[in-house]
C-alpha cells in the first residue's frame, strides 16, 4: 500500500540485528528507530482512515521525462582496505541533465564536490565519501526533484545512471553496505511521493549516448571544455537547496536528512 515506507526501517532492523543469538540481553531502541517508528504509526493511523492502494506503476511512457546524471568521485590510491583520495582536477562533482529533442538541453544542475567532502571526510566505517560512488552517484538523481519540482509533480520520470546499485537499490529502498547512499535513497522515495510521480531508474553505460557523453564531461575541469558549457550556457539551471549544500560540506550519517530535504521541496511548491 506504501512501499516507499520501506526505507524507514533500515534503523530497526540494525537495532534487531545487534542481538545476535542472545535472547536474554536488553538493549535501549535508538532514538532513529523510534522516531521511524512514529512514522510508521502516522502511516497506519492514515490508512484506517481509508488508504488507497495503488496499481502497481508500469514502464514509463514515452512521454516520460528523462534525467541523466552522473558524478566523478576522487582519485586515489589503496593502502590495504583503506582508500586514500586525491584530485588532480581543480573540481569534481556530480551533473543532471534533459536534453530536448533536437539535442538541446533545457535542465542542467550541477554541484561541485567540497574539498573537504571529497578529500577528508569519511563516513562511521572510515570510508572516505569521496570515493563512494553510490553515495556521489544517488546526490545526481536527487538534483531535479530538489531543483525544479514543480515541473515533476504529477509526471513520469526516467532517471538515468551508470550505477548499477542504485537501479536494485531503488526497488529495495537501500543500497546494501552503503548507510549514506540508503538515507539518499529514502529522501528520493520521500520526495517522489509527495509530487506525485511515477519514478523508473534505469542503467545507461558510461558514456553510451550523447547525454551521458556530455554529463560524464561537465563533472571534472579537465573535462568540461568551452563546447560542454555552451550546451548548457542556456539551460535552467535552479539553485541547490542548502539542506543538501550544508550537508555536503559536514557530511554524517543523518537519517533525518531525508525529511529535511522533503521539506526543501515543500518550500519550493508553495
Amino acid at each position: 500500500m506504501a512501499p516507499f515506507l520501506n526505507g524507514f526501517r533500515q534503523p530497526l532492523q540494525e537495532f534487531l540485528a545487534s542481538f545476535g543469538d542472545n535472547d536474554d540481553i536488553r538493549l535501549a531502541l535508538s532514538k532513529q528507530a523510534r522516531t521511524d517508528l512514529r512514522v510508521w504509526a502516522v502511516a497506519v493511523r492514515t490508512a484506517a482512515n481509508g488508504l488507497p492502494i495503488p496499481h502497481r506503476p508500469s514502464n514509463p511512457s514515452l512521454k516520460a521525462l528523462t534525467f541523466v546524471s552522473d558524478a566523478a568521485g576522487a582519485q586515489f590510491i589503496r593502502n590495504g582496505d583503506l582508500f586514500i583520495p586525491y584530485c588532480t582536477d581543480e573540481y569534481r562533482g556530480v551533473v543532471s541533465i534533459n536534453s530536448l529533442d533536437d539535442g538541446g538541453v533545457w535542465f542542467a544542475a550541477r554541484v561541485i564536490w567540497p574539498k573537504h567532502f571529497l578529500l577528508k571526510a569519511r563516513d562511521s566505517k572510515n570510508h572516505a565519501f569521496g570515493c563512494k560512488s553510490a553515495t556521489l552517484e544517488a546526490v545526481g538523481l536527487l538534483l531535479p526533484f530538489l531543483c525544479c519540482p514543480e515541473f515533476l509533480a504529477g509526471k513520469e520520470v526516467t532517471l538515468l545512471t551508470d550505477n548499477e546499485a542504485l537501479v536494485f537499490g531503488w526497488e529495495k529502498r537501500r543500497v546494501q553496505h552503503d548507510v549514506s547512499a540508503s538515507i539518499l535513497m529514502r529522501a528520493l522515495h520521500l520526495i517522489v511521493h509527495f509530487l506525485g510521480c511515477i519514478v523508473t531508474i534505469n542503467h545507461l553505460p558510461r558514456m553510451s549516448t550523447p547525454s551521458a557523453e556530455l554529463a560524464d564531461l561537465l563533472t571534472r575541469s579537465s573535462t568540461a571544455g568551452s563546447t560542454q558549457l555552451a550546451a548548457i550556457a542556456g539551460a535552467l539551471s535552479p539553485p541547490i537547496p542548502s539542506q543538501l549544500t550544508d550537508w555536503l560540506v559536514h557530511p554524517a550519517e543523518d537519517w533525518n536528512l531525508a525529511t529535511d530535504l522533503l521539506q526543501a521541496v515543500k518550500h519550493k511548491m508553495m
